[in-house]
Parts: C-alpha cells; sequence; structure tokens
C-alpha cells in the first residue's frame, strides 16, 4: 500500500500535465495497475477525486492508444474505487466544453458504463445523470446530443417510469424532451442480469 498519497498526487498531476504523451501513457498504465491494489483505500479515492478531470482531459488529444487508456483506467475505477454517479459528480462540468471529442467520448463512456451497471447503482445515482444529460441534450453537436437522448432513454428502460418522474425530470428536461425519450427507450435493449432490483409491476407490463 502507499504511504505518502500527497507526494502521490502531486506526481501524478505532474505527469499529466507533461505535455509528452509517452509520459501520459506510462502514467495512465501504471494507475490501471495501481487501482485494484488500492481498492479498499479511502485516501486513493480522495486522490482520484482530485485527478478526475485532468485523466479524462487526456482525451481531447485525440490519440486512440491514449483513449484506449482513459477507458480501460475509468472502468477500473467503476469496478473497484467510484461508482458512476461519483465519476459524473466529479467531471460534471464536462458538458459544458468546446471539444466536441471531449464530450463525446465521455458520454459514450457512461452510456456504454450504464448497460452494466447495477441497477440499484443506477437508482442511487438518477439525479446527478438527468443534471449532467440534461445539459447534453441541448449540445449543437448531434452526435453528442443523440448519445445523451439514448442515455437518458436507458437509464428510463432500467429504473422505470415511476422513479424517473420522482426524480424531477421535467424541471430538468422538459416534457416534450421526455416524450422523445420515452420513444427511445422503447428499442433500447442491456443485458438484464445486472438487475439487482425489480422496478414497479406496472413498468414490467409496459416494456413488454
Amino acid at each position: 500500500t502507499i504511504d505518502n498519497y500527497t507526494l502521490l498526487t502531486e506526481f501524478i498531476i505532474l505527469c499529466l500535465n507533461d505535455p509528452n504523451i509517452n509520459v501520459n501513457i506510462s502514467l495512465l498504465t501504471s494507475l490501471i495497475t495501481l487501482t485494484p491494489l488500492e481498492r479498499n483505500s479511502d485516501n486513493y479515492k480522495s486522490l482520484l477525486s482530485n485527478i478526475l478531470l485532468l485523466i479524462v482531459d487526456k482525451y481531447k488529444i485525440k490519440k486512440d492508444k491514449l483513449s484506449e487508456l482513459i477507458n480501460s483506467l475509468l472502468t477500473f475505477l467503476l469496478k473497484y474505487s467510484l461508482t458512476i454517479g461519483e465519476l459524473l459528480y466529479n467531471i460534471k462540468s464536462f458538458p459544458n466544453d468546446k471539444s466536441i471529442v471531449y464530450k463525446s467520448s465521455i458520454t459514450e463512456f457512461i452510456f456504454v458504463n450504464l448497460r452494466k451497471t447495477k441497477l440499484s447503482v443506477v437508482i442511487e445515482c438518477i439525479e446527478i445523470i438527468i443534471n449532467v444529460f440534461s445539459i447534453l441534450i441541448k449540445d449543437t453537436n448531434l452526435d453528442v446530443k443523440n448519445c445523451a437522448l439514448s442515455t437518458l432513454a436507458l437509464v428510463r428502460k432500467r429504473v422505470g417510469r415511476k422513479r424517473i418522474e420522482l426524480s424531477d425530470v421535467d424541471q430538468c428536461i422538459g416534457r416534450e424532451v421526455m416524450e422523445e425519450i420515452e420513444q427511445i427507450a422503447r428499442n433500447v435493449n442491456y443485458d438484464r442480469k445486472y438487475d439487482d432490483v425489480e422496478i414497479e409491476i406496472e413498468d414490467e407490463s409496459d416494456e413488454e
């Protein structure tokens, strides 16, 4: 285990800010190895909150190798250290960024991983998902907007209508867009093995 997280945080930030892509790649590779080892550490979790924005910021470099490593690291973080809600909370400012590739990369990552996140976890983080994606569905880039709509449709499909209505979705998204999301949700498929709790009976009948 690591003894001095302050020094480690400073070192990681230094490497992430380095303009040399090989330094970035080495750092991300090391974090992928480190994350499973530190999965029970609150200090490591705190460290992550300080570096997540710097990590996802590397999507902007538009290098396949770097993007693959970021995806792998974020996947490991969701498996061992953070919930998807905690991840979104720490990078919640990303929808306002000007970089399309940056917003697109993160939005696609969240969409893919919400398919294989336990339903109980999705329910717990409905509020942050809606807050973040209610901004993304207004994006001028169609790819970002459509992925955001698909993400909200997936959440609607998974958590059921009642939980969506209880989350003040109308205020954030609006009734007209919510109707569009309902339409998309009818064609959304996902692996139900991650549904560790049941949705409402009336919603289950609606889905059939």
